[in-house]
């Protein structure tokens, strides 16, 4: 059945890379027979997706993206290059139409201003499938811990941040309208979502790992050995926005450890080509994610446990998380509340043989259950719209306040800010009463705390 219908099908996977999900889709894509075009043109600084062939008319669309961003000090510069992108970007798409039989956009983004390629190509009897799973893209500003000042000193405007959280809320509800389907994780995407949607984790993270970087697996003796607290441990933590990742705690927590007497080497890596982070992960023992997570195994996690190496993730709602996913949707990491991520830290450092059972069994995840060609199946399966029921998350099922990226006391005086100044209408959550009520008593806590 797969190949007699996946055969020759092209598909369109663009316009955003996010940590190499899309370029391993088109690998499984590829190998199950479809014509899959890889065409992202937004470039990314980690290299993923130069593997991939690319016409002039991509190569020009990624060129004008990176001159933009390097002359952002020059405003009608940076405009110029950001309209023929769009330009540019639009001729692509409309050229590459008339051969699609489906699309896969990630992030919310498309070709066209405003998502208009989403009805465009419902009109022409194309499967358009959106994938808004991935965090920032769907999860509202006012506790998105990205929109923190670089300088740790308190968010952005709270203008700005009621703006963007109701720009999200309208392209969500432009692509529930749209698109054939979309895909979403339970707690980034729930707040704004206001019908069912396809789990994240019914579908999985594509990685296709590299076979030259490889490095093979140690031995339990040598595995113990080193996990051992009389001997050396290598953490590996690998921030994009240490401030998001909580990164001063974590470095803190590994101190006090090492102060008792753990010998732990601690190695932070920022702003690396993704094959010499997935060189040093190969090399660890390991990885410690970020503080305050929404989702127990990130691309980092991901291609850590490629090479059978397990990660700590600490968040606020990742229990409540795995009480809600089919065992079987559960990738093995360990995860714990934000306020405990010490204490778990030191427990898994007196038990290596736990640390060598979970990072076999994260590899095997993401190998058998998370590999590129299974995940592409599960995505042609949407296109043949042969989903199954348990495929489907009801965000009614949630009430999940936290975010992602800050702590408990700052989530709480950020809604508090956004109530203060706009009221409820300010939280863009007229469709989720309950999620609103729930807001506003987050918000009153938020204000008592800033008033202590």
């Amino acid at each position: 059945m797969r190949s007699a219908v996946s055969k020759g099908m092209t598909i369109l996977v663009g316009p955003t890379e996010i940590a190499g999900y899309y370029s391993s889709l088109v690998h499984g894509l590829r190998a199950c027979g479809c014509e899959a075009i890889y065409g992202v043109i937004h470039s990314n600084h980690f290299a993923y997706g130069q593997e991939h062939p690319c016409g002039h008319l991509r190569r020009l669309c990624l060129f004008l993206w990176v001159w933009g961003a390097n002359r952002r000090t020059n405003l009608l510069i940076w405009l110029f290059a950001r309209l023929m992108h769009q330009l540019l970007g639009a001729l692509y798409f409309l050229f590459l139409l008339p051969w699609l039989d489906a699309a896969i956009f990630g992030f919310g983004h498309s070709y066209l201003p405003f998502n208009l390629d989403l009805p465009l190509l419902r009109l022409c009897g194309k499967v358009v499938i959106v994938n808004l799973g991935h965090g920032s893209d769907m999860r509202p500003a006012y506790v998105d811990g990205s929109y923190l000042q670089d300088d740790g000193s308190g968010f952005i405007a709270v203008e700005r941040l009621v703006a963007i959280a109701k720009r999200s809320r309208s392209r969500v509800r432009w692509i529930e309208r749209w698109a054939t389907y979309f895909i979403g994780a339970p707690l980034s995407s729930s707040v704004f979502a206001s019908r069912s949607y396809v789990n994240w984790f019914a579908i999985g993270i594509p990685f296709s790992g590299s076979s030259d970087l490889a490095a093979p697996l140690p031995s339990s003796a040598e595995t113990e050995a080193r996990c051992s607290s009389f001997n050396l441990l290598k953490i590996i933590h690998a921030p994009s926005k240490p401030l998001v990742k909580g990164s001063s705690l974590i470095r803190q927590a590994i101190h006090n450890l090492q102060q008792i007497g753990f010998r732990i080497d601690y190695q932070e890596l920022h702003g690396l080509p993704n094959h010499e982070v997935l060189d040093a992960l190969s090399r660890c023992d390991l990885v410690v994610d970020q503080l305050f997570s929404d989702t127990p195994m990130a691309g980092l996690a991901v291609e850590a446990a490629f090479y059978g190496k397990p990660s700590l993730v600490a968040g606020y709602g990742l229990r409540q998380l795995n009480l809600l996913l089919p065992e079987t949707y559960r990738p093995p990491t360990f995860t714990c509340h934000p306020d405990d991520f010490e204490f778990t830290l030191h427990r898994l450092l007196t038990q290596p043989e736990l640390l060598r059972h979970v990072g076999d069994q994260a590899r095997e995840f993401v190998t058998n259950a998370w590999g590129p060609t299974v995940v592409a199946e599960r995505y042609l399966r949407l296109i043949r719209r042969d989903v199954p029921s348990e495929w489907w998350f009801d965000p009614r099922q949630l009430n999940y306040l936290h975010g992602c990226g800050m702590p408990e006391s700052q989530l709480m005086q950020s809604v508090a800010r956004v109530v203060q100044a706009f009221g409820l209408k300010g939280l863009q959550l007229s469709h989720r009463p309950d999620l609103e009520q729930s807001y506003l008593d987050f918000a009153h806590s938020g204000l008592s705390s800033s008033l202590d």
